[in-house]
């Protein structure tokens, strides 16, 4: 039976053989919890949760019966902002066998097209798809977004009543203008998360935008973030810190080290480097003795 006591004025967790066996964890290896669902918790060797994610994602594109073939197509759909994604835009950008295969999409209503307020034909990709794949989330009924919103009948697309398409959000339904003004100012720093792996984000209003957009990912746990003393946001992608972690905390073990140095030895940059450990001192792995300067807590 696993217990929890208090040593040096911590909670220590003490593993039962099995588990220990189980995970084939070893003295030094570093571990981690990731959230499952509220109030559970899987615990794992940082190097498997890499895998788990892998895994995660691999079966729930089973269940949804998304082929690669057309993941990459919503990819490539997804590059294109949504009020370019008319038809005659798309196969600018896509090929023929892509063309294909957007209409399998549309067919098994995993892609939709909806008619703007000029009547022309936008192709949007489902919000499960959306919240599983594509990273952000686009679910704005929660909260955070303070605009007005109407309760309206859903209907399909009509390419001759001229009127805003309301989008079905799964509580509420927002306008699609209002709805593509949110995504398209948080878009840029959604780029940049994916491409870099983390971003800091100067305004609280900003961060508020990509809080809402990310939201899905955020209680998964698969984007991390925490606002710093100087008032600014740090956000990173799970997998940014698990895979650099290992490179950096070594550093701290026997002494402080500032973040210029570290990011010199590892070779990633400053800001990336202090995005990682501002974050971990908040989960209390790391401790800032004074700016810019960590160790190990």
């Amino acid at each position: 039976m696993s217990k929890v006591f208090t040593y040096n004025k911590k909670l220590v967790v003490y593993l039962p053989y099995d588990v220990i066996s189980g995970l084939g964890i070893e003295e030094g290896d570093d571990v981690d919890f990731f959230k499952y669902k509220s109030k559970y918790f899987i615990f794992a060797k940082k190097s498997d949760i890499t895998d788990l994610l892998v895994k995660t994602y691999q079966n729930d594109k089973q269940k949804l019966g998304i082929s690669v073939g057309e993941l990459e197509v919503l990819k490539k759909l997804d590059t294109i902002r949504y009020n370019y994604r008319d038809m005659e835009n798309i196969k600018s950008k896509l090929s023929d066998r892509d063309i294909e295969i957007l209409e399998q999409l549309v067919n098994k209503k995993i892609v939709v097209p909806l008619a703007n307020k000029e009547g022309v034909r936008l192709y949007s990709i489902s919000n499960d798809i959306y919240n599983k794949y594509l990273l952000r989330n686009k679910n704005l009924a929660n909260g955070g977004y303070q605009e007005k919103r109407e309760q309206v009948k859903e209907e399909p697309a009509s390419l001759s009543d001229g009127k805003t398409i309301p989008v079905n959000t799964g509580r509420t339904f927002i306008k699609q203008d209002s709805k593509n003004e949110i995504i398209d100012e948080s878009q840029k720093f959604i780029d940049e998360l994916r491409a870099k792996g983390y971003i800091v984000v100067e305004t609280e209003s900003e961060a508020t935008n990509i809080s809402i957009a990310l939201e899905d990912s955020i209680r998964q746990g698969l984007v991390v973030g925490t606002r710093s003393f100087n008032k600014k946001f740090y956000i990173a992608l799970k997998s940014f810190i698990v895979n650099n972690s290992t490179k950096v905390l070594p550093l701290l073990k026997d002494e402080a080290k500032s973040i210029s140095d570290i990011s010199k030895e590892t070779g990633i940059d400053e800001d990336g480097i202090r995005t990682m450990l501002y974050i971990l001192s908040e989960n209390g792995e790391v401790t800032e003795l004074r700016r810019d300067i960590f160790k190990l807590a």
